[in-house]
């Protein structure tokens, strides 16, 4: 029931679907049924969007992607997930230097071919004949990057006995989990989704259709929420609300290319996902920037600079990921060209909490005195420059001169509402007339206050307790049980074609 429900919704989100069994090495789709990549899908989708790619190049790049080498589970992810992301360097004969192909078209949802399959057979590496099914798979252009198991409430079974499943079957078939970049889990009640191989404190709800705030959510317990598009009055159930909000094509190649990360920890490397209101408020504040830089800015109350907006994380933690979140896709858009990024803050390790999450070798820069913010916001051509704050306490800290006029400089502060930091980005305002200025913040009570406004702007959204914290009178009254018994009404009435 779930499985079907979860297919028809995806039919009608434009997916193409087709039962796994005719997708086995007998259709042609894929070498063995240890392969997981489709073949047949990977090479048409990689010649449309690659027309100058050779058959011959085709087909070895096909075998580059369908057997990445790596004897670490991890490392083997982080392989194809480079691959995914950046393309890979092909050069062709004749070619003075190599050119990228890409696997996926992130800027053209349309160009890709979207996919997806149920009961998605693949055999053990390790044991010959013995075969695992993936209730459901979504691939895109042949590449399988999304993983579903289901369970049923109305059999008393839990969303985190299908998170069960993924475990053991991570355990069995790991070839295609490697190539994973989300798992998502239901059981018609309750719909989580996070990336391998997080534990269950690690998969996420997701509760925005088109941004964070516009479902009314109303929490039973710590598993069961209840939605409302607060536009329609329409209500929702959880599996919806994720389709809906994630699986829409511009937004999944969207959150896979921006907010599926690695992180060295302890020296390893970790694949983690990110929450919905990053995925929107970072998307909103990108637009702010590219608005406030190539656009009319919005001034400040002396007609300089441009101010992006708050940005509000309840958690320091959350607050560190929305801002690297943010500069990841600020230093990728070409139409900021190559923008330089200052980082106030007050945490001695700043720099050490961020370079986590970024390429050995990235431009990450540590202004230690004032000298060293003016001569970088000089000559630092792009990329990102951490200013503590206690490094510019004493002599002189606004020169009154002109230090660059580029519009691509935005000034991002790590506590907005800190009166320090406000004063040094108004001084640095000063200096710097042109560049953009964006906060971070953890105060509620600090988010549209006038000193705070003055210098970032208005509030841009984030994360909120509120949001889902409070019980509506409805559900104080009909409790969980009656919210099981609302959910299986909804149910009956969304037969899909897939039924």
């Amino acid at each position: 029931m779930v499985e079907q429900a979860f297919i028809g919704h995806l039919k009608d989100l434009f997916y193409a679907y087709v039962h796994g069994w005719e997708l086995s090495p007998e259709s042609g789709e894929r070498d063995s049924y240890r392969h997981v990549v489709l073949k047949k899908r990977f090479l048409s989708a990689l010649r449309k969007m690659n027309p100058w790619l050779s058959g011959q190049k085709a087909s070895l790049l096909y075998k580059k992607t369908a057997d990445v080498s790596d004897p670490d589970f991890a490392g083997k992810g982080k392989i194809f997930h480079d691959m995914l992301l950046n393309g890979v360097k092909i050069k062709e004969r004749g070619q003075k230097s190599p050119r990228i192909a890409k696997l996926i078209d992130f800027e053209k949802a349309g160009e890709n071919d979207f996919l997806c399959a149920n009961q998605y057979a693949v055999e053990n590496p390790f044991r010959a004949d013995s075969f695992r099914r993936s209730d459901l798979v979504v691939f895109v252009n042949g590449l399988p990057l999304v993983l579903f198991e289901f369970k049923s409430f109305q059999a008393h079974e839990t969303a985190q006995e299908a998170f069960s499943d993924h475990r053991a079957k991570m355990a069995e078939i790991p070839q295609l989990y490697a190539y994973a970049q989300l798992l998502g889990v239901s059981d018609g009640l309750e719909t989580r989704y996070g990336a391998p191989p997080s534990d269950w404190d690690g998969f996420l709800l997701w509760e925005g259709i088109l941004d964070e705030a516009d479902l009314e959510v109303k929490k039973i317990n710590e598993d069961l929420r209840s939605y409302t598009l607060k536009s329609t009055g329409r209500e929702m159930t959880s599996y919806e609300v994720l389709l809906e909000g994630l699986f829409r094509k511009e937004n999944l190649l969207a959150y896979l290319q921006d907010f599926v990360f690695y992180e060295k920890s302890e020296g390893t490397l970790v694949k983690k996902a990110a929450g919905f209101q990053q995925f929107y408020v970072t998307r909103k504040a990108i637009e702010r920037t590219q608005h406030s830089i190539l656009g009319d800015p919005e001034p400040d109350q002396d007609g300089k600079g441009g101010r992006i907006g708050v940005v509000r994380q309840d958690s320091d933690a959350e607050r560190i990921l929305a801002m690297i979140l943010y500069a990841r896709k600020a230093l990728k858009r070409t139409e900021l060209e190559n923008p330089l990024l200052l980082f106030l803050t007050d945490r001695k390790d700043f720099k050490e909490q961020i370079s986590r999450f970024f390429e050995e070798g990235s431009a990450l820069t540590l202004a230690n005195d004032l000298r060293e913010l003016r001569t970088a916001i000089r000559k630092t051509p792009g990329g990102i420059v951490i200013v503590p704050l206690d490094s510019l306490t004493g002599g002189k800290e606004s020169e009154g001169s002109l230090l660059s006029d580029r519009r691509n400089i935005i000034v991002i502060a790590d506590e907005a509402q800190n009166s320090r930091c406000q004063d040094v980005a108004l001084n640095l305002r000063r200096e710097i007339p042109n560049a953009s200025f964006l906060g971070f913040t953890a105060m509620p009570g600090k988010l549209e206050s006038p000193s705070t406004a003055q210098v970032f702007g208005e509030p841009l959204g984030g994360s909120s307790v509120e949001k889902t914290g409070r019980l509506g009178m409805w559900l104080q009254s009909v409790g969980a049980a009656g919210l099981r018994d609302f959910v299986k009404t909804l149910w009956g009435e969304k037969k899909t074609s897939a039924s």
